[in-house]
């Protein structure tokens, strides 16, 4: 016997995807974070990464995690010369973006070879499908990089 489908489920349906389309191409970001520029760094410019991955998280079982991992050791001040960073996702998708601003070039490295981002990377880099990194240089009064911003710093790298 075949079952009806009731107004009701069919509305809740209706909603539920109308909801997954709107939401599929939306993204939230985390608030531009970090201790900001040391006193004495007498404004030079910053070295700025942006990067932008799309995932597969059925290729890794916890990429979001390790995001925010990396992201509480930022805001515990782990790294030295990080003056700021941001994080954004899309809500129901799979694409991630950062931005971090770091005083010296040896303090980007540093953070990129630590040992918290050396996990994150041996642990769940499999889940990434794409990737793409671009750093520039920018003056500290351009801080903190919007995302306006970075997708164009982003677009340089094409």
């Amino acid at each position: 016997m075949k079952r009806s489908t009731t107004p009701v489920r069919s509305l809740l349906l209706l909603v539920v995807g109308f909801f997954a389309y709107v939401l599929g191409g939306c993204a939230i970001g985390r608030p531009w974070r970090g201790p900001g520029l040391p006193r004495d760094h007498g404004g030079a410019p910053v070295i700025v990464s942006v990067t932008h991955a799309v995932v597969d998280r059925s290729r890794g079982g916890n990429f979001d995690d390790y995001v925010w991992i990396v992201a509480r050791a930022m805001d515990d001040r782990e790294f030295a010369g990080l003056v700021g960073y941001s994080i954004r996702k899309e809500i129901l998708g799979d694409e991630v973006w950062t931005v971090t601003a770091w005083t010296s070039e040896d303090a980007l490295v540093a953070f990129v070879r630590s040992g918290t981002h050396q996990r994150a990377i041996e642990s769940e880099g499999k889940a990434i499908v794409s990737m793409r990194t671009q750093r520039v240089w920018l003056p500290p009064s351009e801080l903190p990089v919007s995302w306006e911003r970075a997708e164009a710093i982003l677009a340089q790298a094409r």
